[in-house]
């Protein structure tokens, strides 16, 4: 099983705009219970994770990616999920045009 990482929460949180203190108060905990699971203080459940979840808009997932991933790919996927589908078929296209350059630049 995959280990939550507190510093996703840190990073989604500050993302969407919430101090810690608020994020606690909309769980209905006291106002350092994010700071305690973003300082590992605490563990967080599986029902706090999904309540978050749905605050921050977000799939669970999100904290549990591993740190090494690119800061800019992690951004990108929160950008993607609001878009519609035509905008999302529009995105591919350029990256895979990006892509191909920089194929074509490496040849």
């Amino acid at each position: 099983m995959r280990e939550f990482i507190p510093e996703n929460l840190v990073r989604i949180r500050t993302m969407r705009g919430f101090t810690a203190r608020r994020l606690s108060l909309l769980l209905k905990k006291n106002p350092s219970y994010i700071n305690s699971i973003e300082n590992g203080k605490v563990s967080v459940s599986i029902k706090s994770i999904h309540s978050l979840s749905n605050i921050l808009k977000i799939s669970p997932e999100y904290f549990f990616i591993p740190q090494e991933t690119n800061i800019h790919l992690f951004e990108l996927l929160f950008i993607i999920e609001r878009l519609n589908d035509n905008n999302i078929i529009i995105l591919l296209k350029l990256a895979e045009a990006l892509y191909q350059n920089e194929i074509k630049d490496i040849k």
